[in-house]
């Protein structure tokens, strides 16, 4: 915490000059430590971003309730309500509905979970997830309806992470110094393979590294289409520094996530390229020079993927991540599509995990929640690279990546809801009546 405290203070200390303005850009700094405990709380650490996060929903809670904020006007506050209401009351209840049957503990290792299952009872888990649920979904109302926050907003804290990330990688192969000791504080397991290298930056496991470079590469490479000079040399760098630390991370997650989000983005500038009628001499200059790229380095890619892929299938770690997300969809349905609540039961991925714990209830009105957010918010042109950020976010957890409570999904999609509330291009309607005269008139033969 000698890092992390001073650290989540000074961001704090940042934003009180301007308690309005700057608290996002608070948020998003902490971001930069992810995991790292920032202040010690019942047996529990905090990071500096639940902290933050803590002050500004009481904060604007107090506004709220004195009637000077309006925090579920935006486009799928309902949708979170829902979800919200039937977490907890499943949360509650699952446990005594279910009492006794296996579960995957969230207090033990994967590997060992998936062998000798856990019986359900209620846990600290359930608590704390709930309580993050909690938060989190005041939060995304918090940036949802502030007046003003910029689309740059995430670049502080993916930039932390990525320029972190790759002062480690340049500590553990060119002996720079680096406050391993203070980074990797806390109760979590530090994941290192002892037979081939692989970066972990400042997370606890390659995959959460896999996961933040994915998002990081998304975000920059939209970022720099939309800005110029200095701004667009500092996105180049930070997406510079994501991609090589996603090469030497050797996630099987961000593997996936990068070829579904390159293929989605590909497809997107096509049809953005075509619908809008703009020349097709950029794309086809940047597909051009894609493929000689390709071509040039064919083998290095294919070792990168294929050798990504084969490597990850032969573990026991993918054998138990597998199979924890099948017991997942059986406990599902064993529960008739209720499901044992938050943190009752720990898969390897996003909806394997909403399905278990929250039932078809929970699954759904989340993902009805990340469909209306991201249609609303799509038609903001300046704010697509943070609603791609929040695509990458949910492909990458679809592979891996259980809980809901992460930093930048929370962020990514109150920012997105924001975008849908204040800047979605106004729409001209004209009366049917005007739509029916104009008709008339261009059918009526000029005399």
């Amino acid at each position: 915490m000698l890092i992390a405290g001073p650290f989540a203070l000074a961001c704090l200390l940042f934003a009180m000059s301007d308690w309005k303005r700057r608290l996002p850009w608070a948020l998003s700094m902490s971001l930069a430590l992810p995991v790292t405990p920032a202040v010690p709380a019942g047996g529990q650490s905090l990071p500096a971003f639940v902290v933050i996060a803590l002050i500004a929903v009481v904060v604007t809670g107090i506004s709220w309730l004195r009637g000077r904020e309006q925090l579920f006007d935006f486009p799928g506050s309902t949708l979170l309500a829902v979800f919200v209401g039937w977490c907890v009351v499943v949360t509650l209840a699952g446990p005594t509905f279910f009492a006794g049957i296996p579960v995957l503990s969230s207090s033990g290792g994967i590997d060992e979970q998936v062998l000798n299952p856990s019986r359900l009872d209620y846990t600290l888990s359930n608590a704390a997830q709930v309580l993050y649920l909690l938060v989190n979904a005041l939060l995304i109302c918090y940036l949802a309806t502030r007046s003003k926050l910029s689309p740059h907003l995430l670049a502080p804290g993916l930039a932390g992470v990525a320029f972190l990330s790759l002062y480690r990688l340049g500590s553990d192969k060119l002996g720079l110094p680096f406050p391993a000791g203070q980074i990797d504080q806390g109760n979590y397991a530090l994941i290192d393979d002892p037979t081939t290298y692989r970066l972990r930056g400042v997370f606890p496991e390659p995959s959460g590294l896999g996961i933040s470079s994915v998002v990081t590469m998304v975000y920059a490479i939209l970022m720099i289409t939309q800005t110029r000079g200095r701004l667009r040399a500092f996105y180049i760098a930070m997406l510079a520094a994501a991609t090589t630390n996603y090469s030497f991370a050797h996630s099987g997650t961000g593997l996936a996530g990068g070829v579904v989000m390159a293929l989605l983005l590909v497809g997107y500038a096509t049809y953005r390229a075509v619908s809008d009628g703009r020349s097709m001499l950029p794309f086809a200059i940047g597909s051009c020079a894609a493929i000689v790229v390709l071509l040039l380095l064919h083998r290095e890619v294919h070792d990168f993927v294929v050798g990504g892929v084969q490597s990850k299938l032969g573990t026991g770690s993918y054998r138990s991540r597998s199979t924890a997300d099948s017991f997942s969809l059986r406990l599902g349905l064993k529960t008739y599509g209720i499901g044992v609540g938050l943190g009752s039961n720990r898969p390897s991925s996003l909806w394997p995990m909403l399905w278990s714990c929250t039932g078809f209830v929970g699954l759904f009105s989340f993902l009805a929640l990340l469909v209306r957010v991201i249609s609303s918010a799509v038609p903001a042109a300046r704010w697509r690279p943070i609603v791609f950020a929040l695509i990458a976010e949910v492909v990458c957890k679809t592979f891996a990546g259980s809980t809901i409570a992460d930093p930048v999904l929370i962020m990514c999609l109150g920012l997105a809801a924001h975008a849908a509330l204040h800047h979605r291009p106004a729409v001209e309607v004209v009366p049917p009546r005007v739509v029916r005269r104009q008709r008339m008139a261009a059918a009526t033969p000029s005399l």
